[in-house]
């Protein structure tokens, strides 16, 4: 198995769990409120919700990862499109990060400990 379809499957299993929000403004409220432990922001996302996202991520010291197409990522979850997601399990964060790891097209932009 292709390691990437690990961490869409892992994103899937977590949406099941419900462990994931999506879009900015879920995102966003996740992370400020400290129930986020991993974001993934799609490559192709827009150039404002990117730099909200990136900015939180930095100011509460989220890890942010960037990761696939809004497609990729929305299918990952059941939906069309997302342009962002937030994992909000400590588990699951650390399982879908090791698979990031060994990923060469998951660029790290802000990697702290929570």
């Amino acid at each position: 198995m292709i390691v990437i379809e690990k961490v869409y499957r892992m994103l899937g299993l977590a949406k099941r769990a419900g462990k994931i929000c999506s879009g900015e403004k879920g995102c966003k409220d996740a992370i400020r409120f400290g129930k986020s432990f991993l974001v993934i922001l799609a490559a192709d996302t827009g150039a404002n919700t990117s730099k909200n996202i990136k900015d939180s991520c930095r100011f509460y010291n989220v890890p942010l990862y960037v990761l696939g197409t809004m497609a990729e990522l929305g299918h990952s979850v059941g939906h069309e499109f997302n342009a962002v997601l937030s994992v909000n399990d400590a588990g699951f964060a650390r399982t879908i990060e090791n698979h990031i790891a060994n990923i060469n097209g998951g660029e790290i932009l802000c990697q702290t400990q929570k």
